[in-house]
């Protein structure tokens, strides 16, 4: 494939052309769809008569074709391009929004996705995971995905050099994971590449076919599972109880859609490898909360008060552990700085004292030596 081909398929991949349709739950206040109970309204003009419908039905509407599903994972084959082969799953949902990783062999993308005023927003989207749920940044009104009503002729700008349509609503498609009748969507750029998406009731996007500086690839759904989890590999950084060294352990973690991150680390973070280390959160002792502020690249870990009294170490033991704790955590959220307090308060043990703004730095597992 040609290699400006290759970059402007790539630059789409990111957004539409990657929808696999995936999961949603419950529970926020500030982006509710709420079906309306009223009855469809007649506009009275001099023009025609027009039926106005209203728009949670067009969200729904268009859900039925991005459908969203908890703990599922979608599987798509490529042609031509081998990050067209790629995995997709939720792992945050709520109400008309969705958080989704995407991964391939040579990326990993974060999604959000919203449902609101009758379509659906790609409202942000980032080169790699985001831990934390995002849901709360809350409607961004950013790329057009679908356009409601969904419907032969709907047309909407997909961005500034691209346009979409929806070309046709009964078009049959073969995958790998079987046969669909499929609503088409045709995007455009200024250029005259080609992009269809295929989207199928109940299932989501189901095939993509790519047309673009006269080179072909193709994206196609292949396998779906439900009721899984989502892989991801975390470094944990684990302290020997002797000498005070770290050394980093790599483990595979299963995360189910809206998981606790924060127990689910807790109670990682209180195993520890042989009797020779030190569990990170020691038994009776527990992570309060962590909370991340993306504008200082920072991840604030409050401990439980009794934390230093069940950790029961020296100074420097007791140093070794708190920046094993930075290092696992801030590399597991991707921020550059984490604070450490105990109930709210500073982190104050008779060794150690870290005022409030007194940050840790995270330390790479690069800049770490073996």
């Amino acid at each position: 494939m040609k290699k400006n081909a290759f970059k402007k398929i790539m630059n789409t991949l990111a957004i539409a052309s990657l929808c696999a349709a995936i999961a949603v739950g419950c529970g926020s206040k500030k982006n509710d769809v709420k079906p309306t109970s009223e009855p469809t309204k007649q506009v009275e003009s001099q023009a025609p008569i027009v039926t106005v419908k209203p728009q949670a039905s067009v969200d729904i509407q268009i859900l039925e074709y991005f459908p969203f599903k908890e703990n599922t994972l979608y599987k798509y084959v490529g042609e031509g391009i081998v990050d067209l082969n790629q995995e997709s799953f939720a792992i945050y949902t709520r109400d008309n929004q969705m958080q989704r990783f995407t991964k391939s062999e040579n990326f990993k993308v974060t999604d959000v996705f919203g449902v609101h005023d009758g379509t659906l927003f790609l409202d942000l989207g980032n080169t790699f995971y985001y831990m934390d749920s995002l849901l709360d940044y809350g409607k961004t009104m950013g790329t057009i995905v679908l356009q409601g009503p969904l419907e032969v002729g709907t047309k909407w700008q997909f961005d500034a050099n691209e346009s979409a349509e929806i070309t046709s609503m009964n078009v049959a498609v073969e995958t790998p994971y079987g046969k669909f009748d499929t609503m088409e969507v045709t995007s455009v750029d200024k250029d005259g590449n080609k992009r269809q998406d295929y989207y199928a009731k109940g299932v989501g996007l189901v095939k993509s076919n790519y047309l673009q500086g006269g080179s072909e690839a193709t994206m196609s759904l292949s396998e779906i599972v439900e009721n899984t989890s989502f892989p991801i590999d975390v470094n944990f950084y684990l302290v020997n109880s002797t000498t005070g060294q770290d050394e980093v352990e790599k483990r595979s973690l299963e995360l189910k859609s809206n998981i606790d991150l924060v127990k689910y680390l807790e109670t990682e973070m209180k195993k520890s490898k042989t009797a020779d280390y030190e569990a990170l959160i020691p038994e009776g002792a527990s992570i309060n909360e962590i909370v991340i502020d993306w504008q200082k690249s920072l991840a604030e870990v409050d401990l439980s008060k009794n934390y230093v009294e069940q950790l029961g170490v020296g100074a420097g033991i007791e140093n070794s552990v708190l920046q094993a704790i930075v290092n696992t955590v801030g590399n597991f959220y991707g921020t550059d700085n984490v604070q450490i307090t105990l109930d709210g308060k500073k982190y104050e043990s008779g060794h150690i004292t870290k005022e409030i703004g007194d940050y840790f730095k995270t330390e790479k597992p690069e800049e770490k030596t073996e």
